[in-house]
Order: structure tokens, then sequence, then C-alpha cells
């Protein structure tokens, strides 16, 4: 079987459909893509497997690499495929929080629902030139995302109308009569795994409000408009969604893991039987904004990576009745089967192979030629554009604080 681009990081850029952006350039947006070797070369039978989507997004102010080789570990570890969106000018738009993107207002989340909406719509072959490789199979519904502060705020922003199950890090949603309740739409719950240190000096554990008496939080997060007047720290945040978003009032909280890295870890878990999702949060107590050395891989400790995997794969394991096991990273599906197979149960019954003349969409034919030409021509020419836009702009306030604030820490 091909492999393709498996195994490696691939660059794509996408133009948002009915994108809302006054700066048409802001529409052409761009993304990576990693699919795990083994994805492409199909199960032990050489069988085309289905595999979950997991979006990870970056901080303000980073590159993507800031995110690398954190997040292909665990793509490769879990066999998830991975997509790491690019913010414009560094930055996302999650609501209050940070820079160009929020500044402008930019739909950072239907860019997030535009790329995901692709790729599970066309896989195994992409209506982007690149295509995805013979024989990948996304499955319909299990995505997944996780973030680094200012992705934090975007992931949880994006919360229901994406994901499955969101894990933010330093950075989340604040305001909770607003933004939690809106998780609460549709009723099916959305599991959260949130990771805050005591000591984030930017993204402060006691919350980011307009509270002139609170400590504030950088770039400007405490003073955007709308920002909420009551300070919410992350136990709050995290007490509100078990209770309201997935159904654990009443349950309470138990104890689920401790380390000794960074600090001291603790971890707790609502439970309950109503509960719909899995919602836990995991204090740090000296990790800071977990950026010392310039990337997240260097202060977020790998045995919590792994912990994001299993919390991701449980969730996906069992979206068709299959039970997850920490130990063996294997997913057990229906005893007696009820026809979803697969690493994780995903595999739909009798489509064990797909294959490239099975997609209804993506290669280009020879009579479309000229108007793909034209399309790339014109893509080609924004780029360009857009480049040189970028190179005389005048940092803002808000930039300039977080990068002196990151150098420290390095």
């Amino acid at each position: 079987m091909d492999t393709g681009p498996c195994g490696t990081l691939q660059r794509r850029t996408l133009t948002v459909t009915d994108c809302p952006e006054h700066d048409h350039e802001d529409c052409l947006r761009a993304y990576h893509l990693y699919i795990p070797a083994y994805l492409c070369s199909g199960d032990a039978n050489g069988d085309a497997d289905a595999a979950p989507l997991v979006v990870a997004a970056h901080c303000f102010g980073c590159p993507i690499h800031s995110m690398l080789p954190f997040m292909t570990l665990l793509a490769d570890q879990f066999r998830f495929v991975l997509v790491l969106p690019e913010g414009i000018q560094g930055s996302f738009n999650g609501k209050y929080c940070c820079g160009y993107a929020q500044k402008r207002g930019i739909d950072d989340v239907g860019f997030i629902e535009a790329v995901v909406a692709d790729l599970m719509r066309t896989a195994p072959c992409s209506s982007l030139t690149e295509g995805l490789p013979e024989g990948v199979m996304l499955s319909p519904g299990a995505a997944y995302g996780v973030g680094w502060s200012n992705g934090g705020y975007l992931v949880t922003l994006a919360g229901n109308r994406i994901f499955r199950a969101v894990v933010p890090i330093s950075g989340s949603v604040y305001d909770v009569g607003q933004d939690v309740g809106r998780m609460m739409e549709g009723g099916a719950g959305v599991g959260l795994l949130l990771h805050h240190s005591l000591d984030d000096p930017y993204v402060r554990f006691t919350g980011c409000c307009s509270d002139p008496a609170k400590p504030k939080c950088c770039c400007g997060i405490s003073a955007r408009d709308g920002a909420p007047d009551t300070c919410t720290n992350s136990d709050g945040v995290f007490e509100a969604w078990a209770d309201e978003v997935n159904g654990c009032a009443g349950g309470g909280y138990a104890p689920s893991l401790e380390s000794a890295e960074n600090g001291g870890i603790s971890c707790r878990t609502a439970i309950g039987e109503g509960c719909r999702a899995n919602t836990t949060i995991c204090v740090h107590h000296t990790a800071g904004h977990f950026n010392e050395g310039g990337g997240l891989g260097q202060s977020f400790p790998r045995s919590m990576l792994e912990e994001v995997g299993h919390f991701f794969a449980q969730d996906a394991c069992g979206i068709h009745g299959g039970e997850w096991s920490k130990g063996g990273k294997d997913c057990e599906c229906v005893e007696g089967g009820n026809g979803w197979d697969g690493r994780y149960c995903l595999r739909p019954p009798g489509n064990d192979t797909v294959t490239s003349s099975s997609c209804s969409v993506g290669y280009v034919k020879d009579s479309n030629w000229l108007a793909f030409f034209v399309v790339v021509c014109i893509a080609i020419a924004v780029t360009l554009q857009r480049r040189k836009r970028l190179i005389p702009r005048e940092k803002r306030e808000d930039e300039i604080e977080m990068e002196a604030l990151m150098e420290r820490k390095r």
C-alpha cells in the first residue's frame, strides 16, 4: 500500500468558504497535517483502519514547531491523525485572547470547523489537491482538541461545535455563566481534561477578569471588552463544566492521579452515574506557563502527555461501545460483534478497505485543468501579497508584552 506523505508533517492551505472576514486575505488559511505511518500500512491484515482526529492549537506568538515533536509523539503512540492549525500573525481569536485575530474578530472556530469538516467529508480522498493517502480513514464525529494558552482558549470556545472532548493547557473559558452555559447546547456533553499551574504568571489560575483588585493576566486579556467582572478560578471552571455541561451534579469529585513532577501534580475527576463525559482537572504546582525552553514539550511532562492520549482514546473507543485498556493501549470492541472493529472500534461494518476508486471527490479531471490552474494562480498571488503586507506591520502592545515574558522564561 502506498504510504504517500505518512510519517511527515505537511503544510496545507485552505480557503474558508462563506468567510465573514472583511479582508479576504484572512480567509486563506494554513494548517499542518500529520498522519502516523502505521495508518497508511493498514492493520495486521493490510486493511484500512479508522482513526480519531486531534487538532492541536499553539500559543499566542508561538510557531507551529513549539508544539513539536510533542504532538507528533502523541499521534504516533496512539495512532491519531493530527492537525496543527496556523493562527493569523501567530494568533487565534479565543474570544478574550489574543493579538491580531482577536482584535479583528477572526472566525477561528469557523476555520477549525472547515478543516475538520473537509477532512472528515473527503477521506480517504480530499478536495485539497494533495489528497489523503489511500487507505486512511477518519471517523465522522471522532474529533478532539488540545490547545496551549491562546490555543486552549480556542479549543474550549469551539467546544461542542466541533469536538467530543478538549484538553486546554494554561488557557480556557473564564465567563462561566456565558461560555460554559453555551456548551450545554445539544445536551451531549463535552469531555474536559484541564491542565493549569498555580504559579502561571500569564494566564492566572485564579482567573482573568476586569476586577481591578485581582491580579491581571497578560496580553490585555483582563481588559478586553466583555471580560467578566468576577474572576473564576480553574477549579471553578472545572466544577461548572462537570455539573452543568456533563451532568455530574451531586456526584462529587475523586482524586484520580498524583505525580511529583512540576513540583507536584494533583488530578481529580468528577464522578456520578449521570456524567455524560469525563471531566478532570490536573493542577500543577510549579510549571508556570509550561514555556520553559520555549516549547510546550520542554515543560509538560511526558506522563501527562500519555494521560492526554488515554483521555482521547478512551472516549473514541467508547463511541460504539468498546472498552479502552490503558495497559495495552487497546480498544476491546463489543463482544459478539456489532459490526464496528479496528483499533478504536471506529471502522464501520462492511467497510474493511477503502480505495481511491471509492472517492466521490478529490482528483482534478482533465476537463477541469484550466479552472484548477486559475485557482492556483490566485492563491499564489494572494499569499505573496499577504506576506508583503506582514513585513512592515507594527507590533501591538500586547504582542510586545507576551514576547518579553516568553523571552524572560527561556
